[in-house]
């Protein structure tokens, strides 16, 4: 309810220094959203971005409390200068993937979790998207632009991940005979069991269009990848795994179904076929459609890559998933840039008039 939110998303645009964009986000009029920073100094930061209450540290505040004490009241809340943050870190990089501050980047310089009120309840998991980028990103001592794209476009489930452990929680289930009647009460055959089995033996945990091994764990196991695998029991994967083999089957006739034919971006007259997937570095997040595909609905939308030149000047790239006018089917913006988009590739984009005037069509001079 702060209506100052639209001044510091107005100065945070604004700055042209890492002074000005700390002191709009020093306003706090946004309570929310991790924020990255970077420029042509070669200043990178990272702030934990929120609200913290200064709350009575006698109380557990994982609880439901009473309402009937003062104890319980706070008017406060803490200063943008204490929340957790990361300013050039020696590492050389910061990654922002909806996960705990405390892994930010690798190396010393990570706020710690002992320096910070366990009433602020700040969260110590890691998604798959997080974790892929400390492994890609913390082993490469040098990295290229060429890389850095790589790894943006990243197709693994990392062996650190919830997917990871819940394929070896299938795989356990897969063999154990209880489960297996469990299974087949499911009218799921024997022979299907077996392949199942082998799939998830077989899976990389990579999301390639071409693997025929990732769509049944994708789809049994999408929806509970924020969970923590520990909470969740073997009847529940026997649920979701049985559903996703019925799907299947019911749609293709078979559960080892190659990844891209399953995973689409659909967009007026356009179905093709994506890579990625749910928690995946190439996020791509679907809902089931009555033809045996995966439309996908969130994940990846507006990427850009920038870069500066040792005289200051940027250059960058971008890609949308549908276009730059995606509220007019009949512009031939709609969905012009989807194809680009399926095939992980970007396009030039620039700040300059100059540049952005050779490629201009149908150019107006307004007088």
């Amino acid at each position: 309810d702060d209506i100052r939110m639209i001044e510091q998303w107005y100065r945070m645009n604004k700055a042209s220094n890492l002074e000005e964009w700390q002191n709009a986000m020093r306003m706090m009029a946004i309570p929310m959203f991790n924020a990255g920073y970077a420029d042509k100094e070669g200043n990178i930061f990272y702030v934990y971005n929120a609200g913290f209450p200064v709350r009575n540290e006698s109380y557990n505040w994982e609880l439901v409390l009473d309402g009937d004490s003062s104890e319980t009241l706070w008017t406060t809340y803490i200063d943008f200068k204490d929340l957790p943050m990361v300013l050039n870190p020696k590492s050389g990089f910061i990654q922002n993937c909806n996960s705990s501050p405390f892994k930010t980047t690798i190396g010393d310089d990570n706020p710690q979790s002992k320096d910070f009120s366990k009433t602020f309840g700040i969260e110590t998991g890691m998604t798959n998207r997080a974790l892929r980028a400390l492994e890609n990103l913390g082993e490469d001592d040098l990295i290229t632009y060429e890389e850095l794209k790589k790894y943006k476009y990243d197709l693994e489930y990392s062996k650190e991940s919830s997917m990871y452990q819940f394929v070896l929680k299938t795989i356990e289930i897969l063999n154990n005979p209880t489960f297996q009647e469990k299974i087949t009460n499911n009218k799921i055959e024997m022979s299907t069991i077996k392949k199942a089995l082998s799939i998830f033996n077989d899976w990389d945990l990579s999301t390639n269009k071409e693997n025929v091994n990732a769509t049944l764990p994708i789809i049994a196991y999408s929806r509970i990848l924020n969970e923590s695998p520990d909470n969740i029991n073997e009847e529940n994967i026997i649920d979701r795994l049985c559903s996703a083999i019925q799907y299947l089957m019911l749609h293709h006739n078979k559960i080892d179904v190659r990844w891209g034919d399953i995973n689409r971006l659909m967009r007026s007259d356009k179905n093709i076929e994506l890579e990625g997937g749910p928690d995946i570095s190439r996020a791509i997040y679907s809902k089931r459609m009555k033809n045996g595909q995966l439309k996908g609905t969130a994940g990846d939308c507006y990427i850009l890559f920038a870069k500066w030149d040792k005289n200051g000047k940027v250059t960058s790239e971008s890609i949308h998933q549908f276009g730059s006018n995606t509220q007019n089917k009949n512009s031939s913006h709609y969905n012009d840039q989807a194809i680009l988009f399926s095939q992980n590739k970007l396009k030039k984009t620039s700040i300059y008039l100059d540049e952005i005037l050779l490629n201009f069509k149908n150019i107006q001079i307004l007088k």
